[in-house]
């Protein structure tokens, strides 16, 4: 199966947050414009007799030079305005990213602080599946942005031959459709000889539910506490699948990541940016038993800011994707290493890679120690430094030899990167074999 990465693109995430700083004055601004302002805001190159003309109406006039001239300067300016806007978002960046305190989170209870848990907006909704932002603002104008990835497949089917017991519906209850079930109040349903009888699907696969009257008991159907439908009352429920029906299988064990930003944290030196990861499902064990070599390839994602401490210098910064890819030598004293690649920071794509330098890997599939990175700018490596951490999973049941121990599936995990004294980095990956 391929891995169905959920994610929003850097452009989007970048527009996203340089729109964050206000809003509702554009139209007010607008209407407190002269016609000379409004004119050179626009197309305009010049105002003159109460006329607003561009490049081109100078151009018939035939004042050729004076057009080339206009352009000239307003590319000029609009060049000089982004190097500056683009100094002044790397600079506020690399402060975010700064700060001894806000390690990488390895709990989903932990994603965002107390402020994202607190959002209504978002209860019970972070943790689902195909969930992949949040943004708000509080009432000082300060943003909290939280960005998840998941690496979850779709379902896979599977066929289902077998009938489905009592115990097996009242703990699958999202897995019951019916037409005929209510999905609200309890409903009592007639029976025929004391049996009630009912078309529908299990996991999507068609088939017949059946309870048998025991005593006085009814059967019957109502709301399930956490969602679904809840079977109870009579002698015994079972679903019977019809022959050749496939049933879906989802995908439960997999890797969710991404980073968060915090503008209303001020604990002092304390990051406003911070990253996540962590697994649904099962992690690896027995990694000290495994032997061979796995090559892990997958995304990486996060915060960077590459900052001229001159405003006449050259900026890089915010939201990334790149290519995450990791090598596993199992047998003996097991390592992990790996590199950050191809990345994209808002369309951008700077000549940077990120060395995750080898480190020793547990019996967990966790990383002892507190192995380093090294960041290299345009072909100039960095001093290591930072950190890393990674946990490897697995995915489902073995498949191989009994008794020989299988190498992990999954690997998820958190860096941290610097170069020099103005470039810093915060990310998350998560990649499979």
């Amino acid at each position: 199966m391929k891995s169905n990465w959920k994610l929003l693109s850097a452009g989007l995430l970048v527009a996203a947050l340089a729109g964050c700083g206000g809003g509702g004055s554009g139209d007010m601004t607008e209407s407190m414009m002269t016609p000379e302002q409004e004119c050179l805001a626009g197309d305009g190159v010049v105002y003159e007799d109460d006329t607003c003309k561009t490049a081109e109406d100078l151009r018939a006039e035939g004042r050729d030079a004076e057009a080339e001239r206009r352009e000239a300067e307003a590319a000029a300016e609009a060049a000089e305005q982004a190097r500056k806007d683009g100094h002044a978002a790397a600079t506020k960046l690399f402060g975010y990213l700064s700060g001894a305190t806000g390690a990488h989170v390895t709990a989903s209870t932990d994603v965002g602080g107390t402020r994202y848990v607190a959002a209504e907006a978002v209860k019970g909704k972070f943790g689902a599946y195909n969930t992949s932002e949040f943004s708000d603002k509080n009432a000082d104008g300060q943003i909290i942005h939280v960005l998840q990835y998941d690496n979850k497949m779709a379902d896979d089917m599977e066929p289902l031959t077998d009938d489905v017991e009592a115990s097996t519906l009242g703990t699958n209850t999202n897995s019951i459709t019916s037409s005929v079930f209510s999905s609200n109040a309890p409903m009592e349903h007639e029976t025929t000889d004391g049996v009630f009888k009912a078309r529908g699907a299990y996991n999507g696969a068609a088939g017949e539910y059946r309870c048998t009257v025991t005593g006085n008991q009814a059967c019957v159907s109502r709301a399930a506490t956490g969602g679904g439908i809840q079977l109870t009352g009579g002698g015994a429920w079972l679903f019977d699948p019809d022959p050749g029906a496939m049933q879906r299988m989802p995908d439960t064990d997999y890797a969710t990541f991404g980073w968060w930003l915090d503008e209303a944290v001020d604990a002092a030196d304390t990051r406003k940016v911070r990253t996540f990861s962590y697994v649904t499902g099962a992690t690896a064990t027995g990694v000290d038993s495994v032997t061979g070599k796995a090559t892990y390839r997958g995304l990486a994602v996060g915060k960077a800011s590459v900052y001229s401490p001159s405003p006449e210098g050259d900026n890089v910064s915010g939201a990334f994707t790149a290519d995450a890819e990791l090598t596993a030598e199992f047998g003996g004293t097991p390592t992990l290493e790996g590199s950050i690649t191809g990345f994209n920071v808002g369309g951008e794509t700077p000549d940077w890679s990120v060395s995750l330098n080898s480190a020793t890997l547990n019996a967990t599939g966790g990383l002892d120690g507190t192995p380093m990175t090294t960041w290299t700018i345009d072909g100039v490596k960095g001093t290591a430094g930072g950190v890393w951490s990674a946990q490897m999973y697995d995915k489902g049941a073995d498949v191989g030899d009994p008794g020989v121990a299988q190498q992990p599936d999954g690997v998820t995990g958190g860096f941290r990167s610097s170069h020099g004294t103005s470039a810093l980095m915060s990310g998350a990956f998560a990649a499979e074999q």
